[in-house]
């Protein structure tokens, strides 16, 4: 819902931000063609300004990210469990997602994004391991740092982002999915709020 919601701000030109089903929905190959022609309605409309693609990425209860730099020709592994028997899977992961990207963003849809066809060669692209990313034991906060990582939309920086305030991340992408244009929920939430707010400030 926030990749939805952050697509519809003209903010975003410059940053098309795939939903988690987008991997799924490549790995099953069923009506394939038919889903992306969905995906380019939502989430990556044609724009000349492009300059990073984010395909958050789910194995088993671990999460990375997927970060195409269009104007670096690179894709970045955002991760926090570089596990060297995980590194070369994951990668032919975000290769192949590369790859299905590069074949929509080759398609005639996009013949007059204004993109150099250069840039669009996602395959040729390296990829690259920011080496300052704090490595954890676990997968329990894989999802936090994915979120604090995209919330960087068109402002992504690699390195330097080596610190996770784990309940702020959590709080934020909450109130921004309750605030959300596209939260068709909302008047019933903010109703139950207000209507749990007065019950326990009717005590004091």
């Amino acid at each position: 819902m926030k990749c939805t919601d952050d697509q519809s701000d003209v903010s975003f030109k410059t940053t098309w931000q795939l939903p988690p089903r987008f991997v799924m929905d490549v790995f099953n190959k069923k009506d394939l063609k038919k889903k992306m022609e969905d995906y380019i309605y939502k989430f990556m409309q044609p724009t000349a300004d492009l300059k990073f693609i984010y395909v958050p990425i789910q194995e088993d209860d671990h999460w990375y990210l997927m970060v195409i730099s269009v104007c670096e020709h690179t894709i970045y592994h955002m991760d926090t469990h570089f596990n060297d028997d995980r590194i070369r899977y994951r990668e032919r992961v975000m290769k192949t997602l590369a790859h299905v990207l590069e074949q929509v963003i080759t398609s005639n849809f996009y013949k007059d994004d204004g993109i150099q066809e250069y840039n669009k060669q996602f395959h040729d692209y390296k990829i690259e391991r920011p080496e300052d990313i704090p490595q954890c034991s676990s997968s329990l906060n894989s999802a936090t740092w994915v979120m604090k990582w995209m919330d960087m939309t068109y402002e992504f920086k690699p390195y330097g982002n080596n610190k996770l305030d784990d309940h702020d991340i959590r709080m934020i992408t909450a109130v921004h999915i309750l605030r959300s244009r596209i939260n068709y929920k909302k008047p019933q939430i903010i109703a139950s709020v207000e209507e749990f707010w007065n019950m326990h400030s009717s005590y004091n």
